[in-house]
């Protein structure tokens, strides 16, 4: 495979996951590129789609300043980036996280609705399409995530089930970019990679227009005036709307005004 080729494959990866978690013993770390930043690395587990059996994970979210790590068995929900080893815990950096309120000393806490971690993959099938003798077809994904303040290399078994959901979907093509979203099963018998439920597919995922086409596409305009161009509480505009995002009135992003370490860097 060229280096090109390599880099390309590379370029159309991602792996995240979301779902509930239990974290506990929180430590604080500095990141290790940047000593400004402040992080808190928890222990965790990600359940499989029974919720019988989990993997170890370690999970790293950023800690604003003057906030203190969450409490041991604090239950939370998360949206984050995963490196998912084959022989070592698994590696989640949160991007979004938020905990469920209560007292996690309280013996009824914690208790949230039955559903299993999923994790969505964006990468490429490599090798063949093996069924088994269930009639599951099962194929290998190459994907990367950045995680841990470095592009790591993640790869996934993922299977469609032998229902009638997927009785006339096609299976994708070796090399072919797929997008999967599904939860865990467990892990492979043969490679020992994790190994997903399909419960969602992309064929073809990031693949560009066919660039014959010259016909530009259509793409809609929002003309949004600036807030301080409304007279109090009335609506009424004062001046010229402005369209969002031209060099008379830029875009501005900001992080939000939430204060706990839910929200990640």
């Amino acid at each position: 495979m060229s280096t090109h080729l390599q880099q390309q494959r590379v370029e159309k990866s991602s792996t995240t996951i979301f779902g509930n978690f239990t974290v506990i013993d929180g430590t604080i770390v500095n990141s290790p590129n940047n000593g400004r930043f402040t992080y808190v690395v928890y222990n965790t587990s990600v359940y499989t789609a029974d919720l019988q059996a989990a993997f170890p994970a370690t999970l790293r979210c950023f800690l604003p300043q003057g906030m203190s790590p969450y409490a041991n068995n604090t239950t939370i929900f998360l949206y984050g980036k995963i490196c998912a080893p084959t022989a070592q815990p698994f590696l989640i950096d949160a991007m979004n996280m938020f905990p469920y309120p209560g007292d996690p000393s309280d013996a009824n806490y914690g208790i949230v609705p039955a559903f299993a971690p999923h994790i969505s993959v964006l990468g490429h099938v490599s090798g063949g399409i093996s069924t088994t003798y269930e009639g599951r077809r099962v194929f290998k994904i190459m994907s990367a995530a950045w995680v841990r303040d470095q592009l790591q290399a993640t790869n996934f078994m993922a299977f469609f089930e032998n229902t009638i959901r997927w009785k006339k979907t096609n299976s994708p093509n070796t090399g072919s970019p797929v997008y999967v979203t599904g939860p865990l099963i467990g892990r492979h018998e043969d490679t020992h990679l994790p190994l997903l439920k399909i419960e969602d597919i992309t064929f073809n995922a990031g693949s560009r227009l066919d660039q014959s086409n010259k016909q530009q596409a259509f793409v809609p305009k929002v003309h949004m005036p600036s807030k301080s161009n409304w007279n109090n509480g009335s609506m009424q505009s004062t001046e010229q709307a402005v369209e969002a995002g031209s060099a008379k009135q830029p875009i501005s992003v900001s992080s939000g005004s939430a204060s706990d370490h839910s929200k990640n860097r």
